[in-house]
């Protein structure tokens, strides 16, 4: 089901709890916004000159992010995406913009080209300054579990930061695959997966330790754009085939019954909605509500049709002979 917005093939998306969603289009320069979960859309003004973005992020509580195609500008908000100021960002030491950018923590955010030795940088004041993090090779993710530690994806392994991604150490685990998903429930476990082969790789411990575990082989992990998270107490990832596979407590993967597919990045936007952009066509794809129970017979009020008590005295009857 589309939900009435026009957005490039490659548009980046990001979605926070409390039902705001913000649609970056690359290539093209437009910004849509809705603050009812994807039901409805407005188009965001933007300041300056005209400048496509290339990954858009959110700290969940009204900040916001967005790298461009244009070299040494970035754009952020402070009001939950209504408005936006252009902001001086560091050149990557080429012709090449930032293209990707990841939330590790309120109005803290890390920008990084993802490829070769460019620069990754870090603002912990909403773009107003950067300092340089690493020029680590390759980087493809960073996930924060908002309470210092932060692990990044790059070509060779994972690398892990415990000061909240003000730096990184030497890569502490190398997966058989370049992983391209990481997704946390911030109590310790961690979910790690790779964009080509089948296996995902599980932490206990708070990332201390990884082991390996053997997703079917008829999977391929979606890799565009961080496509992993955590929600009603299980990991969700997508895959190319553009469907929701979960993995619950017990590490036991399932195909989850989420309509319409996520093609790209999935994204929850609050209530059980999920929004995903739906590649190489020009619109967003968003979910019915999705429950870990029968919302039809789990805590529904009993049916009392032809019983309930009439009145207040037949009602403190009924109490005393209860």
């Amino acid at each position: 089901m589309a939900a009435g917005v026009t957005a490039a093939a490659n548009a980046s998306m990001a979605a926070c709890n409390g039902g705001t969603v913000i649609v970056a289009t690359v290539g093209q320069v437009t910004l849509r916004r809705s603050n009812d979960k994807g039901l409805t859309w407005n188009t965001v003004t933007l300041p300056g000159a005209a400048r496509p973005g290339s990954s858009i992020v959110t700290d969940g509580v009204g900040n916001w992010l967005m790298t461009t195609q244009t070299l040494l500008v970035c754009l952020t908000s402070s009001d939950d995406g209504v408005n936006w100021v252009e902001k001086a960002i560091p050149s990557t030491g080429d012709s090449n913009p930032y293209a990707y950018a990841f939330c590790v923590g309120i109005n803290t955010f890390i920008a990084t080209y993802g490829a070769g030795t460019n620069p990754t940088i870090r603002t912990a004041d909403g773009g107003a300054t950067w300092n340089l993090v690493s020029n680590i090779v390759g980087v493809r993710e960073i996930v924060s579990d908002r309470n210092g530690l932060v692990l990044m994806a790059a070509t060779d392994g994972i690398h892990k930061s415990t000061n909240g991604g003000v730096s990184f150490g030497s890569a502490f685990f190398v997966p058989a695959s370049v992983v391209t998903a990481i997704a946390t429930d911030k109590l310790g476990n961690w979910m790690m997966l790779g964009g080509t082969g089948s296996n995902l790789y599980r932490s206990l411990d708070n990332a201390a330790t990884f082991t390996t575990l053997t997703l079917p082989s008829s999977l391929t992990i979606n890799s565009n754009e961080s496509p992993a998270l955590f929600y009603d107490n299980v990991f969700l990832f997508t895959t190319t085939a553009g469907k929701v596979w979960e993995v619950n407590k017990l590490w036991t993967p399932s195909e989850r019954a989420i309509s319409p597919v996520a093609s790209r990045r999935l994204n929850h936007a609050g209530g059980g909605v999920f929004v995903s952009v739906n590649t190489g066509a020009t619109t967003i794809n968003r979910s019915a509500p999705t429950y870990s129970y029968d919302p039809a017979t789990q805590f529904a009020l009993p049916n009392l049709s032809g019983q309930a008590p009439v009145g207040t005295k037949a009602y403190i009857k009924a109490l005393e002979a209860a």
